[in-house]
């Protein structure tokens, strides 16, 4: 090991994945930016990745019928390829007009039993 590699808090490895979400999230735009940002606002949930969009057809289907909070909610199944691991559906909601908003809904899905991630567009 060389010595610029010495983290006394573990291993160099440690600071990468030791990192909060809420760090990583990106500022609000600015600007020009913040301009050209979708009149929704620029926040999605994400509430699953499915091997077929049919998968995440049907997730969504059970969850607006379960949860009256998302309900008038658009879906979005985006269609992700990830090379050798193969195509995936991720599905998404939104935009929501602003983080706090989003967060608040996800939170009462999670309440429920269902998982999902705040994302930007």
């Amino acid at each position: 090991m060389v010595a610029s590699d010495a983290n006394p808090s573990g291993s160099r490895w440690s600071r990468w994945f030791s990192k909060s979400a809420e760090a990583e999230t990106p500022a609000p735009p600015t600007g020009a930016a913040a301009a050209s940002a979708p009149a929704g606002g620029g926040f999605q949930l994400q509430l699953a990745t499915s091997r077929s969009e049919q998968e995440a057809q049907a997730l969504w289907k059970q969850v607006s019928s379960e949860n009256q909070q998302v309900a008038a909610a658009q879906p979005m199944i985006e269609k992700v390829d990830i090379g050798n691991f193969g195509t995936f559906y991720s599905l998404k909601i939104g935009p929501f007009p602003d983080k706090a908003e989003s967060l608040k809904v996800c939170s009462a899905l999670k309440r429920n039993g269902v998982d999902c991630s705040l994302v930007t567009q």
